[in-house]
């Protein structure tokens, strides 16, 4: 009988095979991203059984990472507020692969990543990866704070470029076809339709805001905007590394967006005392506004224009209809 990999598990209700927890795709976890790396892990080892260079492809596609390995062990190891551990492990022989998964953007520590880093010196592999799976924008500066912690070893990859790999796989196996399916229907809806990518503000022009109408964009390029005061707290921007987008309602478009790096209440101006600071080159001005035909566009901002509400959160599978098919969206020099 062939001798094919195990899948394991640490923690949670598995049932108990000669000292062994075993887990397959149905186990269930308390915690909901606990979920989504098992039904991740589940696939990868349910596609080598099918197809053995599976996984190879999986990680040298999304992640350059070329292993001559075959993985021995998928292990799916249940997570704690303060574990050492990484949510998921792929072990060979020469090679191992560490998954530490966020299905919420901004909810990475860099606290957790030095643990599982400080992990890989009991491992005898010689090839170390640990992989940060999370829906945030790979080229965002957030995420390069993690990366500058280990570049060598570190790496992170989008549940987007999952989504997409997932969706562009093609087999004769009808029951492995419907499990990923009903994944992708899961990722869409639980990640993509509900986490929070930023917002798109409304701007007021005038003597209170201090903003411009005619001026606002040239002193962006030109760098002279560093931050933005805003009249509330935006929650979901706070030391996030989210996006704010502002729509210009003269233009009726949205014509730039930036990373938050920090918010702070410092009362620099009497009605807005929020201040939204940008984190370092990550501003985009964009050559073609994004008109009010296509915002409207988006599942739920039908009447966008109209509602009396400074602002709007967005969610990732909103920002994908936002810029799908937009010509022209270039950062400008």
């Amino acid at each position: 009988m062939e001798n094919f990999p195990s899948i394991n598990t640490v923690g949670g209700k598995e049932h108990h095979m000669n000292g062994t927890r075993q887990v397959n795709i149905f186990t269930m976890y308390g915690q909901m991203e606990n979920h989504f790396t098992n039904g991740l892990i589940s696939i990868l080892r349910l596609a080598t059984l099918h197809d053995s260079r599976f996984v190879h492809r999986f990680l040298d596609s999304l992640l350059k990472i070329d292993i001559c390995d075959l993985f021995q062990s998928f292990q799916v190891l249940e997570g704690y507020e303060e574990k050492s551990t990484a949510d998921a492990v792929l072990k060979g022989e020469n090679a191992i692969v560490q998954f530490e998964t966020k299905i919420e953007s901004a909810t990475l520590r860099k606290e957790q990543m030095m643990k599982h880093l400080d992990a890989f010196k009991a491992c005898s592999q010689i090839e170390q990866h640990l992989v940060m799976l999370t829906p945030d924008d790979s080229r965002s500066g957030y995420v390069n704070m993690f990366l500058d912690i280990d570049p060598t070893r570190v790496q992170h990859l989008e549940w987007r470029k999952v989504f997409s790999f997932l969706s562009d796989y093609e087999t004769s196996n009808i029951v492995l076809q419907s499990i990923i399916s009903q994944y992708l229907e899961t990722i869409k809806a639980v990640i993509f339709e509900r986490d929070i990518v930023g917002i798109i503000a409304k701007v007021s022009f005038g003597e209170k805001s201090g903003v411009d109408a005619d001026k606002y964009l040239a002193q962006m390029r030109n760098g002279e905007w560093t931050e933005w005061n805003t009249p509330r707290q935006y929650k979901s921007l706070e030391g996030t590394g989210r996006k704010l987008l502002l729509y210009d309602k003269n233009l009726r478009s949205i014509t730039l967006e930036v990373e938050i790096g920090e918010v702070e209440m410092t009362n620099q101006e009497v009605e807005y005392p929020w201040t939204n600071r940008f984190a370092p080159n990550t501003l985009r001005v964009f050559r073609t506004p994004i008109p009010v035909a296509k915002i409207e566009t988006m599942d739920g901002f039908a009447n966008f224009v109209h509602e009396r509400a400074p602002y709007r959160n967005i969610t990732h599978e909103q920002y994908r209809q936002l810029m799908s098919k937009s010509d022209g969206l270039q950062q400008d020099a």
